[in-house]
């Protein structure tokens, strides 16, 4: 592996100090995703009219909607905190953007016409799974040295590609959703989240870490 490959897989010197916060910030990211759905199902379907909305989006038009708000731009804040290698850090500053822009600009509400606003969400959205499904797949999985067949490293780099595959075709399963008269986008979109999420709690070390 050259000098460059490197210098991409790992943090600059001059970071070091961050080192100490990042695994906390990876867990943070998957703690406010995967706990984003449970809540607005419990919340809303316990507490509220018991009316699924259809989709994670939508709740933004229910007594729900400033806990989206808030935690979509909690989980913006974390991505653009998150500091690690260059390739990592503009990617999560990117998403971290998009993921505020979901948050300020709602879907479009049921029997209104779509807006510009309501089309910066959807694209938005879509830009944010993608990305977190390549932190998943293809810079979760890095390694600066071979890794061994039966390791946990091995084992953590499985998790990781099965939980970027599943966020992807989760979104393109979402993605005909929307064209459909069947409403189980919250659902697809439910299971990305948590696909994604578990990625970065694995990631942070909360789960399947190497042994001591």
């Amino acid at each position: 592996m050259t000098t460059t490959q490197t210098a991409a897989l790992t943090p600059p010197p001059d970071e070091a100090d961050w080192v100490l916060t990042y695994l906390g910030v990876r867990i943070a990211v998957g703690v406010v995703g995967a706990t984003l759905p449970v809540v607005l199902f419990i919340s809303h379907y316990f507490f509220g009219d018991g009316l699924m909305p259809d989709s994670i989006s939508a709740f933004y038009y229910t007594p729900m909607r400033n806990y989206l708000v808030g935690s979509l731009c909690a989980q913006g804040v974390f991505l653009f905190c998150y500091r690690y290698a260059r390739r990592d850090n503009w990617l999560s500053t990117l998403a971290g953007v998009l993921v505020i822009v979901v948050a300020l600009s709602p879907t479009v509400a049921a029997g209104a016409s779509t807006t510009v606003w309501n089309v910066a969400h959807g694209v938005a959205a879509g830009g944010f799974y993608v990305i977190l499904a390549y932190f998943a797949y293809f810079l979760f999985t890095r390694s600066d040295h071979p890794v061994a067949p039966g390791s946990r490293k091995a084992l953590r780099n499985t998790i990781y590609r099965v939980c970027g595959v599943v966020v992807a075709l989760s979104m393109l399963v979402a993605f005909v959703l929307l064209r459909s008269p069947v409403h189980l986008l919250f659902w697809w979109e439910t299971i990305a989240t948590f696909a994604f999420s578990f990625a970065w709690l694995v990631k942070g070390g909360l789960f399947f870490a190497d042994r001591p």
